[in-house]
């Protein structure tokens, strides 16, 4: 078993880039399942649906001081 500064950081850095693959993995494992059990995505219905346009807003009349 390593000791040394360099030999920690060495490994902390595999464990991290491992983990990070790992993670990976099981998402695209997820989201693949999801695709293939659950068909296509649900419609939206108009009712749900958000209007993301902006808001327009009056302009204030100018103040006098």
């Amino acid at each position: 078993m390593p000791t040394g500064g360099r030999d920690f950081l060495r490994l902390m850095n595999d464990q991290s880039r491992r983990a990070a693959d790992f993670d990976r993995r099981m998402r695209w494992t997820w989201m693949r399942k999801d695709l293939t059990d659950g068909g296509a995505a649900p419609a939206v219905v108009a009712e749900e649906a958000i209007d993301l346009r902006p808001i327009e807003e009056r302009a204030e009349p100018p103040r006098e001081d």
